[in-house]
């Protein structure tokens, strides 16, 4: 009965890790590509608003 139990929440555990590495991975990904097109439109929204 705990080895069912252990493996169970190993398991849960391991599903909770990788879904919080996926979420920090997308968010990254997120932010890096608002920097990318920020960096592009930056130039054109200072002049219009200078």
């Amino acid at each position: 009965m705990s080895a069912g139990l252990l493996g169970g929440a190993v398991t849960v555990g391991a599903g909770a890790v990788a879904a919080t590495a996926v979420r920090v991975t997308c968010r990254r990904r997120r932010a890096a590509g608002w920097a990318r097109e920020w960096d592009l439109v930056e130039p054109e929204w200072r002049r219009r608003h200078a």
